[in-house]
């Protein structure tokens, strides 16, 4: 091999390994991009899972998920703990918020950083912090669109702190990053095959047709928005899901909010961004489901019109832990009903405040539908 050779094949080798390096150095935030550098993590032999280190003294960790940091952050909570799906994104924030509290950017002070997110230790200072082990007691409430969060030891109470219930806080990210970063959440989402239930016959409420029945979930804004599910009563006594032409409306609302709703659908979607920006992506409708389900929304069917071809309906994803809703309106042509299958196109606002909900959807200011009612 000559010298220009060897030189090249050198050069071939650095540079793929650069780029095998650089495409697993990635992170879910630009925040924990940053706080990676300033604590002096070196990114290079990361593994998925948690990879722990010495910051300081304390031990920290940085968590991998298919080769992209997605928490870094103290060791304060034990692993039942993090792994509990209804405390995960409190544990994860606590976690890399203190850390970045002792960590801060060189353009902030720690005290504009507590006053811009209004976090405030009601009991306890930074200091404290240091104290605190996996052992300890630990519990939170909500209280005014807050989460009061204390840790005890003995009986005794070590640190309260208090902080809103906003989601773009409690993951760190900026309102542009959350939403570009939904369509990776949502298309990683893993589905199981799941067979339809048969509903319990006393928690059915009949309807005006016979064999036709009403399965009442709670509503959200107003009563027409809500999680309610339609069954039929076959020849054999036994209850299903309503799935036909002949009940656009009730199948509508069943497809839109049971996984095990008889079908194979796809959503088209149209997700609108900060900035006056859209992107568009393709999902299954069960995946949706499942990641609004997993991500510890609550959903909610409204019907808005009902037409020869199509109905348009919103759907609400409530997740009330994290003071957000997914707004989605939905247009379902009647031969994808039919057909139980084929595309529903759908245009999505996400992370939308709570507050700001209703202000979303195609029909709140004046009730001009036709056709819509249930079981008519």
């Amino acid at each position: 091999m000559t010298v220009i050779h060897h030189f090249r094949a050198v050069v071939l080798v650095v540079l793929l390994l650069c780029a095998e390096w650089a495409a697993a150095v990635t992170f879910r935030s630009q925040e924990l991009k940053s706080l990676a550098g300033r604590i002096g993590v070196a990114t290079s032999g990361l593994t998925d899972g948690y990879n722990y280190r010495q910051v300081g003294g304390r031990r920290v960790y940085v968590r991998v998920s298919e080769g992209r940091v997605d928490n870094i952050g103290y060791d304060l909570f034990s692993d039942f703990m993090r792994n509990d799906a209804g405390q995960r994104v409190l544990t994860d924030f606590l976690e890399r918020y203190f850390l970045l509290l002792a960590y801060p950017p060189a353009d902030h002070s720690v005290k504009h950083i507590l006053r811009d997110d209004r976090f405030k230790f009601v009991y306890g200072t930074l200091a404290t912090v240091a104290t605190l082990h996996p052992g300890d007691g630990f519990g939170y409430s909500t209280d005014d669109k807050k989460y009061v969060a204390t840790w005890t030891r003995n009986g005794q109470e070590l640190l309260t702190v208090t902080f809103p219930m906003e989601y773009q806080l409690l993951m760190g990210v900026s309102k542009s990053e959350a939403e570009d970063g939904f369509e990776y959440e949502l298309t990683r989402q893993l589905t199981a095959a799941r067979q339809q239930r048969e509903p319990d016959a006393s928690m059915l409420t009949p309807s005006p047709q016979p064999f036709y029945y009403t399965h009442e979930g709670g509503w959200y804004l107003r009563k027409t928005i809500n999680a309610s599910t339609y069954y039929c009563r076959k020849s054999d006594q036994r209850y299903q899901l309503v799935s036909d032409v002949s009940h656009p409306a009730e199948t509508a609302a069943n497809m839109m909010l049971s996984e095990t709703a008889p079908g194979n659908y796809q959503l088209d979607v149209t997700q609108v961004l900060y900035g006056f920006k859209n992107k568009q992506f393709s999902v299954s409708l069960r995946q949706w489901i499942a990641h609004c389900k997993a991500t510890g929304c609550t959903l909610y069917f409204g019907i808005e019109s009902v037409d020869y071809d199509q109905v348009c309906a919103s759907v609400f994803a409530v997740n009330e832990r994290e003071y957000y809703n997914h707004v989605m309106s939905v247009t379902i042509p009647m031969s994808v009903i039919d057909n139980r299958q084929g595309a529903i196109k759908a245009r999505l606002h996400t992370y939308v405040p709570m507050h700001n909900a209703l202000l979303l959807t195609r029909n709140h200011k004046k009730d001009r539908v036709r056709n819509k009612k249930i079981y008519e």
